[in-house]
């Protein structure tokens, strides 16, 4: 009875989406959990997919932070079946495209990659859109470079007293102490 109201209410990949996560947390189908996957997939549909992509590798470093710092989560996480944190991961990811309104090709073929498994069918849709014969569950499962997993820089807010004074961008392989010792040197920390 449940099932056949998802399944009225949405189309496969949203309800696969739904089950999997539910199932996961003890069989919760509340309504807002499928309207959520079909936001989620809808939002995919929209930001990845598009006719005027740019060829070349991603060129900035935040964006290579995010697509690799995915793949190598997303790898693990399916290793120890955390599908919801699967999901999350590419969620995230997903937020950076549409907030950069990112347009490319590498970053949209990794991403349906990484989503195939959950929703398969939006996902050879979409793989076939940007041109692909083969089906994506033909293609090899994308790898990680280590060195862009880790963020170049950190920011870091200073706070007084529970007020933010400042907040710093510092390199991410400084010590402790040289973190403190540039947060104290500021000067809207030290008056």
């Amino acid at each position: 009875m449940i099932l056949r109201r998802l399944l009225a209410r949405a189309d496969e990949c949203n309800v696969k989406l739904t089950l999997t996560l539910s199932a996961i947390y003890g069989g919760d189908f509340r309504d807002e959990g499928v309207r959520a996957m079909r936001s989620f997939l809808d939002r995919v549909w929209n930001h990845v997919f598009s006719e005027d992509l740019d060829q070349a590798e991603p060129g900035d470093h935040e964006t290579l932070y995010w697509l690799h710092r995915t793949i190598k989560e997303v790898t693990s996480d399916l290793k120890r079946f955390s599908y919801n944190t699967c999901l999350a991961r590419l969620m995230e990811l997903l937020n950076h495209i549409s907030r950069n309104s990112i347009k490319n090709k590498v970053v949209s073929e990794t991403f349906i990659k990484l989503l195939a498994p959950f929703a398969p069918h939006i996902s050879e849709e979409l793989w076939a859109r940007l041109g692909h014969d083969m089906s994506v569950f033909n293609q090899s499962w994308p790898e990680y470079e280590e060195e862009h997993t880790r963020m170049s820089t950190i920011e870091y807010v200073v706070q007084i007293n529970g007020k933010v004074r400042v907040k710093i961008a510092l390199d991410s392989g400084l010590a402790q102490e040289e973190i403190e010792n540039q947060d104290m040197a500021h000067e809207r920390v030290r008056n």
